[in-house]
């Protein structure tokens, strides 16, 4: 038994150091003679570090899985919820289609739909209920028809959704502010010229206040650094279109290029010093 011992730590130090994993030789000579020592030498060497760059990456990212298994035992963990509702969103807004998920005109899937892929399988109802109810940023919502839960994102979409819920805005008398969170990178380089541009996406988003303000609940960033306040009225007035989605954000699609240009910012501050960048 001992000599069994020997071999097996040998054969561990040296798959590690050569940053290898022999499994097939394993399990072929020797398993058969310790079937017991198997198991744990294979996981072992499945967790084993690659001296490269990538084989790093890939350990750490290993580790980190396999220490932070989402299920539905954990899921009420902050972190495990950021990282499902993050996912959740990555897919309603961007990838469903190109996934072959089924997605309504209005933007919403099946939640068992999505608990069939890998990803979520030990996730359940009662999981993605309380990761869509406890989002901060209130990006998801949830609607039950007949026996079926349905999950949509509620704006931010790249993907064309015909019928989103959205709300027309015909007056800007009902906010008192309109801003576009972005950096200063981003404002130097070309919004400060040519606008905001929506991009890829279907509207360019703006929050009815400040981070933190009460009422706020999405539409900017945290961590922006440059506040666009917009003149809704003038911008209405000249025939851009905006409406309210359901979690409290203003959307645009632009003009004819998708663009809000800078003759409706009506002022531009530094977030963090307060200075003003532009005024008119």
């Amino acid at each position: 038994m001992e000599s069994w011992r020997i071999i097996y730590t040998y054969s561990l130090k040296f798959f590690e150091t050569n940053s290898i994993s022999l499994i097939f030789i394993v399990s072929k000579y020797f398993a058969p003679l310790f079937p017991l020592t198997f198991l744990p030498l294979y996981n072992h060497l499945q967790m084993a570090p690659n001296k490269s760059k990538k084989g790093k990456a890939r350990h750490q990212e290993m580790r980190k899985f396999t220490n932070q298994r989402i299920s539905k035992d954990n899921y009420k963990s902050t972190k495990y919820e950021v990282k499902i509702s993050k996912r959740l969103v990555s897919i309603l807004r961007h990838n469903a289609k190109k996934m072959n998920i089924k997605m309504d005109p209005r933007g919403f899937v099946k939640v068992n739909d999505l608990l069939k892929r890998n990803e979520f399988r030990n996730l359940d109802h009662n999981a993605i209920k309380h990761i869509v109810e406890t989002n901060d940023k209130q990006r998801l919502s949830l609607k039950h028809e007949g026996n079926e839960l349905l999950i949509r994102a509620n704006q931010g979409h790249s993907m064309h959704i015909e019928n989103l819920a959205l709300k027309p805005i015909l007056k800007g008398d009902n906010f008192d502010n309109v801003i576009h969170g972005t950096y200063l990178k981003a404002w130097k380089s070309a919004i400060k010229k040519e606008g905001l541009s929506r991009m890829n996406r279907m509207h360019i988003h703006f929050a009815i206040g400040e981070p933190g303000e009460r009422g706020v609940i999405s539409g900017m960033r945290s961590s922006c650094q440059v506040m666009i306040y917009l003149n809704l009225d003038l911008a209405l007035n000249d025939g851009l279109t905006f409406f309210l989605s359901e979690n409290n954000v203003i959307l645009t699609e632009g003009d004819k290029d998708g663009f809000v240009r800078p003759k409706y910012f009506q002022k531009v501050i530094d977030r963090k010093s307060r200075r003003c960048l532009l005024a008119q």
